[in-house]
Parts: C-alpha cells; structure tokens; sequence
C-alpha cells in the first residue's frame, strides 16, 4: 500500500527556525484565503516520513490489511469502553490509544502542530503541514460514517468493493445514467444478471449494511460512488482533555487502490520546514505548549518536569 502517494504537488512555503517566523507566514497565508469557505488546519511530522508522510497507521506497511483485525479486537477486548458510541466516536477513541485507523490527526490551533513537527528527531528537519480545505465534515455526517464502517470489512472484501467502485465509475453509460450514484436499483439489477461478477456488489450492501446498523435511513441509500475513495475533515466529538487540549480533529481516509480514478478531494496541502528544533521548543514552551500540556496526564507531567524545571 505504501507505493501508493496519497498527495501530489504539495507546495513548500518556507523554511523557519522561530515561532515568530511560523506566525508571519501564516498571516501572509491567512490573507489569501476566503474565510467564508476555506478553513486551514494543521499537521506536525518531526521528519520527512517520505511516501508515508501523512498517511494513516492502516495504510502504513506495518499495518496493511490488519484493519479489521485491530479494529474487532479492541472491540472484543474492551466492549464497555465503546458502548454507545458512533462509529465514528469508536475510530476516534481506538485513534487515542494509538490504535491503527483510517484516521489522520489534525489540528486547528498552529502552534500544537508546531509541536509535533519538533517534538522527535530533534536534529532532523521537522514538517510543518497546512491544509486548506472548502469542506468540512461533523460527527455525525453520512459520508463520514460510510467510511467510518469500513474498518468493518477485511482487506479482501474492502478490495472487492473498491473494484467495484472502480468498474462503476468507468462504465460511462451507467455512471452517467445514475448520476454517479450506487443506489437500491442499481445494485438490484446486478444481483438479478447471473453474469455479473457479484462479489464486489455483495460486500458493498455488506458495508452498507453496517451503516443502517447505526442509522436505519440507509435502506433508501444514494451513495455518491467517489465519496467512498475520498478523505475528508471531520471534527468528531471531543471525547477526552487531550483531544480538547491539541484542538483536534481528522482527517478520515476512503478506500484506497491503484486505479486510474480523477478525483477532486477539495484539499490542498503545503508545507513549512523546521529547523533549530531545540529552540522552537523553548519557544513553544513559554507559550504554554509542552509535552506536559499536550498530553495532559500525570505520566507526562512528571516527565517534563523531569527535564525542565528539575533538571
């Protein structure tokens, strides 16, 4: 899957050594942008990850189709910690404990970002990432809970329908004729041609049917085909004072192949590059962003005190 470049043409800003020169830039960007319609948020990698770079754990090799395994066994494991919660909710919380999910952290507050792209390899170039995007997704949104569900198919079957998302979107004739959209009366007519290949069509109602667990509407669905091999911004439900502390949110990643499809995800990315990593820290830190503030608990606390205050 890491072959796989989940960003083009991501353009380069600048290259800073302060926290006064990230806030200079940033306004410079700021300007540009119609705040009505574009929002910005941010991401911090403390070196350049390469083809992984902003890529979510599942896509990762390490981790390549062991979604669905992570995922039932947090599940099976700890079935009190999830009671109640959206799917989504669940993706979120398993993100928390550094689960592998098709969730990628961001940030709405700069300076949290500026964080991680200091906070290791502290003698390597840190990445400061800016997205602008015209969308942005809430919890409880339907195309973020579709793609929230499918952490509930296995790679196998998540491959099956991404063919046949595929196979649908480049028959012109039918795509043209649904308007781009799987809908009951599509997926009927496969099911009655003996012809068809069947089972991508079978595991996209099986993942569909994991949507109307949680919400019923779904039985008349009229899926956009593209959404599924989309990512987008979600702001979730603040579930804990780290989540509420970094300003996060994410971003949620669609099915992913190596299918020549043109998508148009509506999100631009740039970059900064950090360097003097040391300082920007200490910066940061008489700003009141640390480890300590990051993360919010009695372990890390005790650890930055270690290394400043009583050092």
């Amino acid at each position: 899957m890491s072959e796989i470049i989940l960003w083009q043409n991501i353009e380069k800003v600048a290259t800073i050594t302060n926290v006064g020169e990230l806030v200079n830039k940033l306004q410079e960007k700021q300007l540009r942008i119609d705040k009505s319609q574009e929002h910005l948020f941010y991401r911090g990698e403390p070196k350049d990850y390469l083809n992984t770079k902003l890529m979510p754990k599942v896509f990762r090799n390490d981790y390549v189709g062991k979604e669905y395994d992570y995922y039932y066994d947090i599940l099976t494991n700890f079935p009190q910690e999830f009671e109640s919660l959206s799917n989504l909710s669940r993706l979120s919380k398993m993100q928390h404990y550094w689960c592998p999910t098709r969730l990628l952290d961001l940030t709405s507050n700069p300076l949290v970002a500026l964080y991680f792209a200091c906070c290791d390899h502290i003698n390597e170039t840190g990445y400061f990432y800016i997205f602008k995007t015209r969308e942005v997704l809430n919890y409880d949104s339907d195309r973020a809970l579709i793609l929230s569900c499918i952490s509930h198919l296995n790679s196998n079957q998540q491959k099956s329908v991404y063919e046949f998302i595929c196979d649908f979107i480049a028959d012109k004739k039918m795509f043209e004729k649904y308007k781009g959209r799987l809908t009951n009366e599509y997926i009927g007519g496969i099911t009655k041609n003996e012809n068809n290949d069947y089972d991508g069509c079978f595991q996209f109602e099986r993942l569909i049917g994991e949507v109307m667990r949680e919400r019923s509407a779904f039985v008349n669905y009229k899926t956009v085909a593209k959404d599924l091999l989309k990512r987008y911004v979600v702001r979730p439900l603040i579930q804990n004072e780290r989540q509420k502390k970094q300003e996060g949110l994410f971003l949620i990643f669609g099915l992913l192949g190596n299918r020549d499809i043109q998508l148009d995800n509506g999100i631009d990315v740039y970059y900064f590059e950090v360097n003097n990593k040391e300082k920007v820290l200490n910066e940061l830190d008489l700003l009141g962003i640390n480890k300590s503030t990051i993360y919010c608990d009695i372990a890390d606390r005790a650890e930055y005190l270690k290394n400043t205050k009583f050092k």
